[in-house]
């Protein structure tokens, strides 16, 4: 792919012998496969022979970590502690959710404390006026606009990421970037003032506050609900796919009932 696209030797000649099936299991090769590695000083993705096919742990601490020896040019596998012989070797592919290990590398882990969950946030209405639209997104890293999409009656989504609290075991965590987000979906045109003291994570109004986290026990709801519906299709199976709706569905409920002790504060 890397030839074609460069038009070095080795080149297809038409985009008709790249196919997308072979351009999906070349992509699906690399990112099942490659290591991000410091390379002379450089971050860099790497398929190491052999170390490709180690298995992924959870724990950094049980696990052999991959290094680059420049002075020899060649890679080491190093082990965290002794290893016993027979023992088998990992490594760690790094703190994924289970959406991304499923979608990277066909499995996925229960009680994964790396989840994130993904929730449609809508962020401005279809009827909402455009002035008011760009007073509330202007401000906002391009990162954050260039993930608005529209939906099929016009409005604006965002994408809301939830987490698992480092410190709180099964309590969800929204970053100060997605709190912002989230304020910012529920603001109203009066509170357009207020914008600078949202800025700097501040609700905009009490009001304005429990409208917030009630947009997100709503969101969260739905998507509980959702999970709810793939796990009893897939009733009595353990696979990944079962594994991921679980662990979707236990999120989205830690999420729903954080939002709702947030609301009812505010």
């Amino acid at each position: 792919a890397a030839r074609a696209a460069d038009g070095g030797e080795g080149a297809c000649t038409s985009v008709g012998r790249l196919s997308w099936e072979y351009w999906l299991f070349a992509l699906s090769m690399v990112l099942s496969r490659a290591l991000d590695l410091r390379l002379n000083d450089e971050s860099q993705l790497a398929i190491v022979p052999l170390v490709d096919m180690l298995n992924h742990t959870r724990g950094e601490g049980d696990s052999c970590r991959v290094r680059f020896d420049s002075g020899s040019q060649s890679f080491e596998l190093v082990a965290a502690a002794h290893v016993e012989e027979g023992i088998e070797l990992h490594i760690c592919y790094g703190p994924k959710g289970n959406e991304e290990l499923l979608a990277c590398y066909g499995f996925a882990l229960p009680q994964n404390n790396h989840d994130r969950l993904s929730l449609p946030l809508p962020m401005a209405p279809a009827d909402e006026p455009p002035m008011v639209t760009m007073q509330k997104l202007g401000m906002l890293p391009s990162t954050f606009l260039k993930g608005l999409r529209h939906s099929d009656n016009g409005s604006k989504i965002a994408s809301l990421e939830i987490v698992w609290d480092d410190h709180l075991k099964k309590c969800a965590h929204l970053s100060p970037e997605m709190l912002l987000l989230l304020r910012l979906s529920t603001l109203d045109p009066s509170e357009l003032s207020e914008l600078p003291h949202v800025f700097e994570g501040h609700p905009a109004s009490p009001a304005s506050e429990a409208r917030a986290w009630a947009q997100l026990a709503a969101i969260c709801n739905s998507a509980l609900s959702s999970a709810e519906q793939a796990e009893f299709k897939k009733e009595n199976s353990d696979g990944p796919v079962t594994v991921l709706s679980s662990s979707v569905r236990e999120l989205a409920m830690a999420a729903g009932e954080f939002a709702k002790r947030r609301a009812a504060e505010a």
